[in-house]
Parts: structure tokens; C-alpha cells; sequence
């Protein structure tokens, strides 16, 4: 058993890889955590989520559908590639 110095969390393996700070409790309170230029594409995401709840999705190509358009026009416009 290892225990973290820094957290005092305690982990079978030794030099566990883990997060030693406490993670929000709610995406309101992750999102300004985030850094600035990642703020405003989670707080689209966050609203197509929110617009969309309690639809059925379906992966086809690439884009989720829904019973209408692609949720994924417009949410990921000017996401850096490495985040589509």
C-alpha cells in the first residue's frame, strides 16, 4: 500500500498516478476552471448537452443525430483539431 504525500490518499500501487486536488462538483463549477480559450466550447457543449437531454443519439459517420440535425453542426466549429 502506498499513501500520497501530497493528499493523503491511499492506493495499492506505488507512485500512483491520480488527481490529488478535489474535482468539482458540477460542470458549472469545471468549466471556469478550465483555461479561457477552452471555456466558451464547454459552455457550448454544456447547452447542446442541456438542449438535447432525454433524446435518443445515433453515431453515424462521425456526427450524433438526434431527431433533428446533427448536434455536432456548429458545437465543434473552431474546435482545435485535436478536440473534434
Amino acid at each position: 500500500m502506498w499513501t500520497c504525500p501530497e493528499c493523503g490518499r491511499i492506493f495499492k500501487k506505488q507512485n500512483q498516478s491520480h488527481y490529488c486536488g478535489k474535482a468539482p462538483e458540477t460542470v458549472e463549477a469545471y468549466i471556469p476552471a478550465q483555461p479561457e480559450e477552452a471555456q466558451q466550447h464547454l459552455r457550448a457543449i454544456r447547452n447542446a448537452v442541456t438542449d438535447w437531454k432525454g433524446k435518443q443519439f445515433r453515431k453515424y459517420g462521425g456526427n450524433f443525430y438526434g431527431e433533428r440535425e446533427s448536434i455536432s453542426d456548429g458545437i465543434f466549429q473552431g474546435l482545435p483539431s485535436a478536440c473534434q
